[in-house]
């Protein structure tokens, strides 16, 4: 809701994300019994997913420069994009969220802002 509230014109989503983000959910997380809070937005597989990927790693790109974040964050192994889990025979990996699969299904929803287990911590 507080996302919705901040970002109400249609045309912004999902091009968006909260300053301050990690204090709001920092409060609200010590006023329940949240352990997890994510912001993730509903992105179109195609086009738009490889527009918004562009505008995530502007925005992490922006916080490894000016808040101290470290330099491969939102990075994973097999480098930059959104990612799904996929059962193999050597265990659960992530893979990139970009074949057919992920264009029969037509819509992703990718976290670019969370708050993880601690409240206070530092979003990593």
């Amino acid at each position: 809701a507080v996302m919705s509230q901040t970002f109400h014109n249609a045309s912004e989503w999902p091009f968006v994300t909260m300053k301050g983000y990690e204090t709001i959910v920092d409060v609200l997380s010590r006023s329940g019994s949240h352990d997890n809070m994510g912001f993730a937005p509903i992105v179109q597989a195609g086009e738009e997913q490889s527009n918004w990927e562009d505008f995530a790693y502007d925005y992490f790109d922006t916080r490894i420069s000016n808040d101290g974040w470290p330099d491969m964050t939102g990075i994973n192994k097999f480098g930059r994009g959104i990612w799904r889990m996929k059962k193999t025979e050597n265990g659960t990996v992530r893979i990139p969220d970009n074949d057919d699969v992920t264009l029969e299904r037509g819509i992703l929803t990718p976290i670019i802002q969370c708050c993880v287990d601690n409240p206070g911590d530092p979003i990593l």
